[in-house]
């Protein structure tokens, strides 16, 4: 890839081309998307362990960075334009899915899991 050149991405079936190219700047030149999807983040919070807490419906990326040369996981709102999480995937991540299309891994404060609306988002975790 030259300097200052888009990163190429895979784009969601589930949003149109002005989402998708939305999406596409949201991510910047350095970065692209491995696998996209629409998606429902949850947390279990410190102060609630046991209950799961609705934080964010958006859509979620797998992403490779060129800048920061790491993968992450991170889900962006297009209605309001910009990215509302981020985790970084590490080599020791802890990855289970309990339920079909209901995944889960700690992150670095809370335990998160990814509930898609479609079976897309489960190839974000084919990696």
């Amino acid at each position: 890839m030259s300097r200052g050149s888009r990163a190429q991405g895979s784009r969601s079936s589930l949003l149109n081309s002005q989402e998708n190219e939305q999406l596409e700047e949201l991510l910047g030149r350095r970065c692209a998307s491995m696998a996209t999807a629409v998606a429902q983040l949850f947390m279990s919070l410190p102060h609630s362990p046991s209950t799961w807490s609705l934080q964010h419906t958006g859509v979620v990326c797998f992403i490779k960075d060129n800048l920061q040369r790491s993968y992450f996981i991170r889900m962006f709102d297009l209605k309001t334009g910009r990215q509302v999480w981020e985790q970084e995937v590490y080599n020791q991540i802890v990855y289970s899915s309990p339920r079909p299309f209901f995944h889960t891994f700690a992150a670095d404060i809370e335990l998160l899991c990814l509930d898609p609306h479609l079976k897309e988002v489960h190839n974000i975790f084919l990696f």
